[in-house]
């Protein structure tokens, strides 16, 4: 069977095989030890083997044993759980979910390479999804694996090696003022006029106009408020302090109030 009994990180030949052959032991990522074996045809391969792995041990990298991609992705999004807003942590599930766990989510998490990765976003274009749509399973991706390096699960993070499609966003064609002219005429007396008139004349976003409240507009003023939005049927607190803001009513939509 070859030298058992050789200390760590000596390199010696396997009676068996021939092999040259070395061991030597990693941190685990539940905090204990486990030793672990190099091989190769020629002995400098063994101890180039070796040198990498007592750099990685001196650089802190935890062995991650058998964790898939999968696995650690499930493990990263339950830590980031509390610390998102729940619509940020339903998209990410379903992007790795649809996108992700069903094309590299068995291979080993320090086996995952650029190459992996890569051809995932052109398979998925393949398929027809949107550049935007890869470019957002690119950046869930990327701040994944940064956890992942964070972690000392792994030493780099190869995503960051790969190329996510260009964004090739349309421009946005607004209405002119016939279309809204046409738009509001058609809307008068309906009883959502309110939010068509807030839509075209005050710049909302769809959630924000679902969101209002009559409170929220001072007549005698002439302001809006925008203190909450409607997002996946739920009222949230806007993301950002600049989302709060107070807007000025144009007279077509003080008509309306």
């Amino acid at each position: 069977m070859g030298r058992r009994s050789a200390n760590e990180g000596s390199i010696y030949k396997r009676k068996k095989d021939s092999l040259w052959c070395a061991q030597y032991t990693v941190d685990t990522a539940d905090g204990g030890t486990k030793r672990k074996y190099v091989y190769g045809k020629k002995k400098k391969d063994v101890a180039e083997k070796l040198a990498q792995a007592a750099k990685d041990k001196a650089d802190g990298l935890l062995d991650a044993g058998n964790l898939t991609v999968a696995g650690f992705l499930d493990n990263w999004m339950e830590s980031e759980k509390e610390s998102v807003r729940e619509s940020t942590h339903a998209r990410r599930e379903t992007i790795i979910r649809l996108h992700v766990r069903p094309y590299i989510g068995s291979i080993r998490l320090d086996k995952l390479n650029a190459m992996h990765v890569q051809r995932l976003y052109a398979r998925k274009l393949g398929e027809g999804l949107s550049p935007g749509t890869v470019r957002l399973i690119h950046a869930n991706l990327s701040k994944a694996m940064q956890k992942a390096v964070r972690w000392r699960l792994v030493g780099v993070n190869v995503v960051r090696a790969a190329t996510a499609p260009k964004n090739t966003t349309e421009e946005v064609n607004p209405l002119t003022r016939e279309e809204v002219s046409r738009l509001l005429e058609a809307a008068r007396g309906d009883r959502f006029e309110l939010m068509y008139v807030l839509a075209v004349s005050c710049g909302l976003r769809r959630g924000e106009i679902m969101g209002l409240r009559y409170e929220d507009i001072d007549s005698q003023r002439g302001t809006l408020q925008v203190r909450r939005s409607l997002s996946n049927g739920k009222i949230r607190l806007p993301k950002t302090s600049k989302s709060r803001r107070s807007i000025k009513l144009p007279r077509i939509a003080l008509g309306c109030v």
